[in-house]
């Protein structure tokens, strides 16, 4: 990943490897280094160790992590990763948060690590010299607040919009990055990859070695083309404002600290330069930084070790749970639930297309009316429900597959299976 930071006002230098920028304090020469990572690439951790290692002498020194006190989870979890349930109908599929921690599992398969690794590692290197590990991001209730005030103002309406009409400069971008030769050999890549994945036959270790450094570069380079965007397109509370509360957090610290460490989002290190000894008390309590920065005193590393097995009705009850306001289904019978809502909204439709058609019977355009009734009602439903249930299939065989490579080559400590 190349970081363009012409224009940025700041005195840092590059680091030890691409994503790594030191930042100098000049009223006392202390250094911040910032290590920009990918939340579920296992080349992330390996870029924490990296430099950790090599900057991190001992307890004068300090560790700052991305993370809030009500995000801690990522620092001690349960397991490193999670296979799904074999059955599509045995989730809470119409959960939308079940979505998005789905696709976060998907990710960290593609890219061979677990959500957060990075941030335990940082938290492991802490304790390993003795360090203090301290939470600099945002309270999350402060991020999630900021969040729905833009989505009911329509600001996330236009965010959107916008990020679907860059769709195709990112792709040219991506293109005049790596070049046409890594495109044309994601297309071979993909079509191979179909073929592959209809057999029932495992993946071999070369297919997912190949496939993870497709989309490593990949991934690369579509985040070389945002961090270097002007603006990027997202809420303030969720990427601007942390921006301000992490430099100024960053800032403190470097008085403190002759040497801190800061794990982060590698979309933070542009505003992180731009702001490092520019912010100022008043405007950061007001976005909502803490007034103390608050430390980490908690156990650190993965609970579990090897293969397990979780009941999912417990799996998922704890997923949604931490978020009551969003959360609409019971903890004790969250599955049950959404069965049965699903299977009486599509029983409603059903239903209401019946009547449709027998109401069209006396009517002009009979054929026409209840074709584009059985479409709405019938079609665009089960065309739903079967686009989810392949894009469900091929991630969990994802999951299953690499899950199984990743322990063999110690890339992980454990998953477990959700049943």
């Amino acid at each position: 990943m190349i970081l363009n930071l012409m224009g940025l006002d700041g005195m840092y230098t590059p680091g030890i490897h691409a994503r790594h920028i030191i930042l100098t304090n000049p009223t006392n020469n202390s250094k911040v280094h910032l290590i920009g990572c990918s939340h579920v690439d296992a080349q992330s951790s390996k870029d924490v160790q990296t430099v950790g290692q090599k900057f991190l002498t001992g307890p004068d020194a300090a560790v700052a992590l991305e993370l809030c006190p009500e995000r801690t989870e990522c620092v001690h979890p349960e397991t490193d990763r999670y296979v799904y349930p074999k059955s599509f109908w045995d989730t809470p599929f119409m959960h939308p948060f079940f979505w998005y921690n789905f696709w976060v599992e998907y990710n960290s398969c593609l890219l061979g690590g677990s959500h957060g690794s990075e941030q335990k590692m940082g938290a492991e290197i802490a304790k390993t010299c003795g360090a203090p590990i301290y939470l600099i991001d945002s309270d999350i209730s402060t991020t999630e607040a900021g969040i729905k005030k833009a989505a009911g103002s329509g600001e996330m309406a236009g965010t959107m919009a916008k990020s679907l009409l860059t769709v195709t400069s990112r792709k040219e971008a991506i293109s005049r990055i790596c070049g046409k030769e890594l495109l044309a050999e994601a297309e071979e890549f993909k079509a191979e990859g179909e073929q592959v994945h209809l057999t029932p036959d495992p993946w071999t270790d070369l297919h997912i070695s190949t496939g993870r450094d497709i989309i490593r570069r990949t991934q690369n380079a579509a985040m070389t083309y945002e961090m270097n965007s002007k603006k990027l397109d997202l809420p303030d509370a969720l990427l601007n404002d942390r921006d301000y509360t992490l430099a100024h957090n960053a800032f403190r610290l470097s008085l403190q600290h002759k040497t801190t460490l800061i794990v982060l989002g590698a979309l933070h290190i542009n505003g992180i330069v731009k702001l490092f000894g520019k912010t100022n008390e008043k405007e950061y309590l007001n976005k909502g930084g803490p007034a103390t920065i608050p430390k980490y005193h908690g156990p650190v590393g993965t609970k579990c070790t090897s293969v397990h097995t979780k009941i999912g009705k417990e799996y998922f009850a704890g997923l949604f749970t931490p978020l009551p306001d969003k959360n609409i289904f019971g903890s004790d019978d969250i599955l049950t639930k959404a069965k049965v809502v699903g299977g009486t909204v599509y029983g409603g439709m059903v239903l209401g297309c019946t009547h449709s058609w027998r109401r069209m019977r006396k009517g002009g355009f009979r054929f026409f009316g209840r074709s584009v009734c059985t479409l709405i009602t019938v079609g665009i439903p089960l065309g739903g429900l079967y686009g989810m249930k392949t894009l469900y299939d091929h991630g969990r065989r994802c999951q299953l597959e690499t899950c199984r490579y990743d322990l063999k080559e110690g890339n992980i400590k454990s998953y477990a299976k959700i049943e």
